[in-house]
């Protein structure tokens, strides 16, 4: 099960807003922001929204306490 903590923490590998994840996964802004403040848990497809936006992003979760880009996977950065 993920944590709002590794959500914020994959956000922050892609470069991602909150709103970028909304957009991403067709999960409302507000309910990113109480999830990661870990004021609400997330119903199951919430969850799987919000994962299969940062994993096809190139997030792999690691067990319940981390998060990492794949192998071969670039952030683009905005200069």
């Amino acid at each position: 099960m993920i944590t709002g903590a590794q959500v914020a923490a994959a956000r922050a590998l892609l470069g991602w807003s909150q709103f970028e994840l909304s957009r991403q996964s067709g999960v409302s802004e507000t309910t990113i922001q109480r999830f990661e403040k870990g004021r609400i848990e997330l119903r199951d497809n919430t969850r799987t929204a919000i994962v299969s936006a940062l994993r096809n992003n190139g997030v792999q979760f690691v067990d319940s306490v981390g998060v990492h880009l794949r192998a071969g996977r670039q952030i683009e950065t905005k200069r």
